[in-house]
């Protein structure tokens, strides 16, 4: 695998003090949130537009959290609303604003679906969780599980380890669909990330202790079987390493100063050494 390295600063993006920053993609574009961690400093992040083509950043606001839509042209922001409420509300990319709804403010927005926003609400002590599905007319739908992971299109998937059964749901039609286990003992299920056709996801199993390890498999949703990965269980952390898909269908992941690619199929993963950046966290987009 060839990698060119270039490096471009994004300008207008704030610098002050020690910041934690995310990124995702809207559409073409970048959206980034970067929030400041100080005793005092509030718990909202600054939300940003890099637009493709684009080094510069452009504010879109401040939010407690931030989701952008499925077909790219607008981002969900979850915002305090007076001293015990909270809205979820929806911003274009071109700075308009739309009416929010009033919602707890132990929600937390997981991702846009083609049926609605999927969100997790928490009990009063963090206890009790369910996941709910906000739909396009506004309605709030409860679903019968919850810590749901997103996976492709429409489904999710649940189960935190291997004394807790695998399955995929449906959120637009409610079917469900039991899976086996694939990871080793003491392994629990992390982050999902779907590819863009839809059909299959790279599927995480994270173990902490003794040693973080991370063991990725390949689910493919329609023959509902599993694909070990070349080289795992391997010794990298779960937050700080990244997946995603490019289009033409490989896998790209980035760990601190490694990247590494692989086309489903192939036998072993292309890796490449690259310069460790300053801030900390190893999210990225292709673009």
């Amino acid at each position: 695998m060839w990698i060119q390295e270039t490096i471009q600063r994004i300008t207008g993006l704030p610098t002050g003090g020690d910041r934690g920053v995310t990124v995702a993609p809207v559409g073409k574009h970048a959206l980034v949130l970067s929030q400041r961690f100080c005793a005092r400093c509030p718990p909202e992040s600054d939300v940003y537009l890099v637009r493709h083509g684009s080094t510069a950043a452009t504010a879109l606001g401040g939010a407690l959290q931030a989701v952008p839509s499925r077909d790219g042209d607008s981002v969900s922001i979850f915002r305090r609303h007076g001293p015990t409420g909270c809205t979820i509300g929806n911003i274009g990319l071109d700075g308009r604003r739309r009416s929010g709804r009033h919602v707890s403010c132990r929600t937390e927005l997981i991702e846009e679906f083609p049926a609605g926003l999927l969100l997790e609400c928490s009990g009063t002590v963090g206890r009790d969780s369910l996941n709910m599905l906000l739909n396009h007319c506004g309605r709030a739908i409860r679903l019968p599980y919850d810590q749901a992971r997103p996976l492709v299109g429409s489904l999710v998937l649940t189960g935190g380890d291997r004394r807790a059964p695998l399955a995929v749901h449906d959120v637009r039609t409610g079917a469900s669909f039991r899976l086996r286990w694939p990871s080793g003992s003491g392994y629990g299920l992390g982050e999902a990330t779907g590819e863009p056709s839809g059909r299959r996801a790279i599927v995480e199993f994270a173990r902490y202790s003794p040693e973080h390890r991370l063991d990725m498999w390949l689910l493919d949703v329609v023959t509902r079987r599993w694909r070990h990965l070349p080289g795992m269980p391997a010794k990298l952390g779960a937050k700080a390493t990244d997946v995603k898909w490019t289009a033409d269908g490989r896998v790209v992941m980035l760990s601190g100063d490694m990247v590494a690619a692989w086309r489903p199929g192939q036998p072993h993963l292309a890796t490449h050494r690259v310069k460790r950046l300053k801030q900390p966290g190893s999210q990225f987009l292709i673009r």
